[in-house]
């Protein structure tokens, strides 16, 4: 199988960045809602339903924060020259754009299909891959995760394979 690319997908640090603002965001704006909801009570009663209503919004968005912490990984992404994609997953190894540095083991990586409802922006890739068992991967891909050279292949690419296999579903049809 020759390759036309082969992309290592470091995480996003701009999604985590993100994902901290937008727990942040639910944290003050259920405080300031809860707080106004509550006018017939006493501005003590209001300051402790907000208040608890606070610690719980940002225990639950400090979670969500470390979820999206644990689950970044790094993949490497290889699109052979008639479109077959296989993904690696390297979530135990040191980030690095260096290919050298990676393993090169085929039992790690497996055969994808870019499914139909993968989003390609020119500023954000959110690839969904099915892979053969039927598990469905989703890869968000920001600019800060590779080259932009490299962003710019992948994205011609995931072009490529997304029109492709609209031709043959619409064959199929």
């Amino acid at each position: 199988m020759s390759i036309a690319i082969s992309v290592l997908v470091k995480p996003s640090r701009l999604l985590l960045v993100l994902t901290a603002g937008m727990g942040l965001a639910v944290v003050l704006s259920a405080g300031r809602m809860v707080y106004a909801e509550f006018g017939h009570y006493s501005s003590l009663q209001r300051l402790l339903i907000a208040g608890i209503t606070l610690l719980i919004m940002l225990l639950i968005a400090i979670w969500g924060f470390f979820q999206a912490f644990w689950q970044r990984k790094t993949f490497r992404i290889d699109i052979s020259a008639i479109g077959q994609i296989r993904l690696a997953e390297y979530s135990d190894v040191a980030v690095s754009h260096d290919k050298e540095k990676f393993p090169e083991r085929e039992s790690d990586s497996e055969m994808v299909q870019l499914m139909g409802d993968s989003t390609i922006w020119p500023n954000l890739l959110l690839l969904r891959f099915c892979t053969e068992r039927g598990q469905v991967i989703v890869l968000p891909i920001l600019p800060d995760s590779i080259s932009s050279n490299s962003f710019r292949a992948l994205s011609v690419a995931c072009h490529w394979i997304a029109a492709h296999n609209n031709r043959a579903n619409d064959k199929l049809v």
